[in-house]
């Protein structure tokens, strides 16, 4: 049997315990760094491809533009137009102007009324001409 006085371990070349923790705390740092590492170049990716988007579509709507532009500068044989009456769009009026508004039509239309059911046809005689009536 091996005796404990006999038996010696050799423990010159095993790492101690706090070299182990140094060794993993730099193994936590270079991981963080590691990380920083790549998400700011996913960062940087990602910036440029927005970059290349945001020119593509401007190249894009410059592009039309300009057709745009060039189609309207083209001269075109003018064609008459018939004339139409605008129709007149009403303006949003608050309910008290709009019932004012109303009020002075009805009253408007009302005197026109009068007016001609008043007045009696009369007949003017011109020289050198028939009766007319007005």
């Amino acid at each position: 049997m091996i005796q404990s006085s006999n038996f010696r371990v050799d423990t010159r070349n095993l790492p101690s315990i706090s070299s182990k923790y140094v060794n993993a705390r730099k193994g936590e740092k270079d991981e963080e760094r590691s990380n920083t590492r790549r998400r700011n170049i996913c960062i940087l990716i990602t910036a440029i491809l927005v970059l290349a988007i945001m020119a593509a579509v401007g190249v894009v709507y410059i592009v039309f533009i300009r057709n745009i532009n060039a189609a309207s500068s083209k001269p075109q044989p003018l064609q008459p137009q018939p004339l139409q009456p605008q129709p007149l769009q009403p303006q949003p009026l608050q309910p008290q102007l709009l019932q004012r508004q109303l009020l002075l039509q009805a009253q408007a239309l009302a005197q026109v009324l009068q007016v001609q059911l008043v007045l009696p046809v009369q007949q003017v005689n011109l020289p050198g001409s028939h009766k007319m009536t007005a």
